[in-house]
């Protein structure tokens, strides 16, 4: 009896520490397409989470909206994007590092509010920055990608600029590795 309390004390003891540590990985991402257009980079600075944002053809071709659109929706997307690209090609914000996760997939997630910003003339902050892997199968085959969202309140409206990515255009910086590329590689 002893013995099995033991082996289930160590196993929850091992159980919290991958836990903790899989928290605690460091916030490391870049995601660009093969031909710039709008990239993302994560990295960690002492206790902080810095996410930048930058849209290397300008401001007119930034993503806006992730969905699906009606031509109803025509109007308030316009508006939407009226509103984003005031805010310039290059957007940078920070989030306290206890506030961000990391998976080793790339996986990751910043929530809370930011510092408020004012960014030509409005008042910005990032509430939300997070990662998927998207995983598709088709009749022509599987494919993965990653989509990936900053999300702002700007003047109290809620707008988000998104961003998808073929899998082996988001990297790892600390080991500049895309995870899921090389897992399917190992698979083969």
């Amino acid at each position: 009896m002893k013995l099995l309390a033991l082996a289930s004390v160590l196993f929850l003891a091992k159980s919290s520490v991958a836990i903790a540590s899989q928290q605690q990985l460091p916030m490391t991402l870049l995601c660009m397409t093969e031909i710039p257009t709008t990239s993302f980079v994560v990295r960690d600075v002492d206790d902080t989470t810095v996410v930048e944002v930058f849209h290397h053809n300008g401001v007119k071709y930034m993503p806006i909206f992730d969905g699906i659109a009606t031509p109803n929706d025509v109007p308030t997307l316009a508006t939407k994007g009226d509103v984003l690209t005031t805010l310039g090609s290059y957007m940078r914000f920070e989030w306290p590092r206890a506030k961000c996760k990391k998976q080793d997939d790339l996986v990751s997630n910043c929530f809370g509010s930011t510092d408020e910003q004012d960014i030509n003339g409005h008042k910005v902050k990032a509430w939300n920055f997070d990662t998927s892997l998207v995983m598709e199968k088709t009749y022509s085959g599987k494919y993965n990608s990653y989509k990936v969202s900053l999300n702002l309140d700007v003047d109290g409206e809620s707008l988000s600029v998104p961003m998808k990515y073929d899998q082996s255009e988001c990297t790892d910086q600390m080991v500049m590795k895309a995870p899921i590329k090389e897992l399917q590689q190992k698979k083969k």
